[in-house]
């Protein structure tokens, strides 16, 4: 359940909840119940029972929730909480949740920075998108700023980095130190 709503997969779907399943390598050591819309339905109903009637929710409630919500016209946002500039860091790793609440928050003119290394998206286990990073450049027509400059590392971890993966291109800064790369055994 808190990966259909991270993905904003729909439960009533069951190619989409079975393909979410094979992706995520769910029930890799025991078999899927063979009703598992119907039980992920009941498990959504639970969920909404206990929000609305307890106050309870999780961390992902918090961003699907509205989603849901304002997506199915149940709400609106109102103008003074709408921005005109909205900064997303680590973007290669937001989820389809995520992404969509953006546009939901920004104004019409509204300026979109988002900060991200398609080459480390690692979050897609959480149901992060793995392709967060074209998905967005897509999703928002954003233009793209290349940072190739690395500030961090010496020479010789970037010479390591270019040899094995010459896409990304990445260059030791000017005053960047030679470094050590050594092998433990």
């Amino acid at each position: 359940w808190e990966l259909c709503k991270c993905t904003l997969t729909n439960i009533e779907d069951e190619d989409a909840v079975f393909s979410l399943i094979e992706k995520h390598w769910l029930f890799e050591h025991f078999s899927e119940p063979d009703n598992i819309c119907e039980i992920l339905q009941e498990i959504k109903k639970e969920n909404l029972r206990m929000l609305f009637e307890e106050g309870i929710i999780n961390f992902s409630d918090q961003l699907y929730i509205p989603v849901n919500e304002i997506k199915d016209k149940n709400w609106t946002v109102p103008p003074y909480l709408l921005f005109y500039n909205i900064l997303v860091d680590e973007a290669q790793d937001t989820n389809r949740c995520q992404q969509v609440l953006i546009f939901f928050l920004k104004r019409k003119g509204a300026r979109c920075i988002f900060v991200g290394d398609k080459f480390q998206a690692i979050y897609e286990f959480s149901g992060a998108d793995a392709h967060a990073y074209e998905t967005i450049k897509t999703m928002h027509k954003c233009e793209e700023f290349l940072l190739p400059i690395n500030y961090r590392c010496g020479r010789t971890h970037l010479n390591l980095v270019n040899n094995r993966w010459k896409e990304i291109g990445i260059e030791a800064a000017p005053d960047a130190i030679e470094g050590n790369i050594k092998r433990i055994q």
